[in-house]
């Protein structure tokens, strides 16, 4: 599909962040099964992905 009325950087930005979230769900489903508490999870999602805890939050119950 090509047109010129497209902003394939906002397109392929959004890509990104389906990707990215996708892979901090899977992220926390691994965590799931450790013996972790749920805020120090919250922070090992945070510090890997750079993300505040409004963001991890929203990601992992936005499905």
């Amino acid at each position: 599909m090509k047109s010129k009325h497209i902003d394939f950087k906002r397109l392929n930005d959004t890509m990104d962040t389906a990707l990215r979230d996708a892979e901090i769900r899977a992220f926390w489903e691994g965590l799931s099964y450790s013996e972790l508490s749920y805020d120090t999870k919250v922070e090992k999602v945070k510090k890997r992905y750079h993300l505040s805890y409004e963001s991890v939050t929203r990601v992992i119950y936005n499905k």
